[in-house]
């Protein structure tokens, strides 16, 4: 499929049921595996390709908790990708093609996503490793293969299958993300088998949080500038419509106000994006390191942005725009949870970047809890 078709594909798939399934609560993993099929995960392989997919996905379906579910599942296949090609080729396949729903699990109650509190960790009892742990609203949980986070000696990810382990939706408890998929986990001496379930080698566990953490700052705040375009889109229209010409001098001073903020809003976006993509060609590479710092802030940027803009929005079209039948309501919902539970509030996860996941860190941090 052409990239520029999956804005089609999510119009007529995503944007036609997106109230219906806001309201049912439904993860629609049938069109999830459709969009599979269409080839949307092989596209990694080439991330401008990518991009403009997944841009095109989130115009139109204005659905930012599914396009979340897609990136978390091209996380975990750049994971595997990148850190265990050959261990993990057939599983590989079957993320690629939606058989298989993969989450990535980090973030624990009363720490987030901190590594130097988090809890869960591998222990060794005779010959034998058993794994111990709960994470908590992570995207695509319950899934069927889990990339859980531990402490052995060092911060380690392990590959866990779904069947083996606790696992539940949280999305009746949210009030917002409810046409994604969000859940949690308990895993309580799960035996595996490191040399087998480890991802990648002894010690790469602070490299996959760095890739995890950088491509979906950058991927979120992709789909979250989509939407607010095809805000902007909508906002023009119901202007033009509301007083009945197109010509700027005769609109309203308060129109005029709000339609020009909503363009500087998404023009700041778009020069944020754009400063950072052009430098990335290869998602296996070490291209995102170059743009570190400012991936910090991106998705920090987008929310707050989004934000803003779904609340110009809804004064501009008015009360009507809180209606359960507009979908204005749904994405500043949806973009609330983002704040609260993607870990862009204080910035939580810039702060995880400088003080705890470089190397240097975090080997200290494994040496003191070995001294512990």
């Amino acid at each position: 499929m052409k990239s520029n078709s999956y804005f089609q594909f999510a119009k007529e798939f995503l944007r036609s049921s997106l109230l219906r399934r806001e309201l049912n609560g439904e993860f629609d993993k049938t069109i999830f595996k459709k969009l599979a099929e269409q080839g949307f995960f092989d596209l990694r392989k080439d991330p401008k390709k990518y991009f403009s997919a997944l841009e095109d996905l989130a115009k139109g379906s204005l659905d930012l908790p599914f396009c979340v579910s897609c990136v978390a599942q091209t996380i975990a296949i750049v994971i595997l990708d990148r850190f265990s090609p050959s261990q993990c080729e057939g599983l590989i396949s079957e993320l690629a093609n939606g058989t298989k729903l993969a989450a990535i699990a980090n973030s624990e109650s009363g720490a987030g996503t901190q590594l130097k509190l988090m809890k869960a960790s591998l222990k060794k009892e005779g010959d034998d490793f058993f794994l111990s742990g709960s994470k908590e609203c992570f995207t695509n949980g319950p899934a069927d293969v889990v990339f859980f986070s531990a402490w052995d000696e060092k911060i380690e990810v392990f590959l866990v299958d779904g069947a083996r382990t606790m696992q539940k939706s949280i999305n009746s408890n949210l009030f917002g993300f409810k046409t994604g998929q969000t859940g949690s986990i308990v895993v309580e001496n799960l035996k595996l088998d490191p040399s087998k379930d480890r991802i990648g080698q002894i010690g790469d566990g602070v490299k996959i949080f760095k890739l995890c953490f950088d491509l979906e700052r950058l991927m979120i705040a992709i789909c979250i500038n989509a939407v607010l375009k095809e805000i902007l889109v909508d906002a023009k229209q119901f202007v033009k419509n509301k007083i009945g010409s197109t010509k700027l001098r005769s609109w309203p001073q308060y129109l005029q106000e709000k339609i020009v903020h909503l363009i500087a809003i998404s023009s700041q976006m778009d020069g944020l994006i754009q400063s950072i993509l052009p430098s990335i060609n290869n998602f296996t590479g070490n291209d995102l390191e170059k743009s570190h710092q400012r991936l910090s802030l991106l998705k920090y940027s987008a929310v707050e942005k989004g934000i803003e803009a779904a609340n110009l929005c809804i004064e501009l079209i008015g009360p009507s725009s809180l209606s359960t039948e507009h979908y204005l309501q749904k994405v500043l919902r949806d973009l609330y949870c983002l704040k609260f539970l993607g870990g862009t509030k204080e910035l939580q996860k810039m702060v995880i970047f400088e003080d705890f996941v470089t190397e240097q860190n975090l080997n200290e941090e494994c040496d003191e809890r070995k001294s512990a």
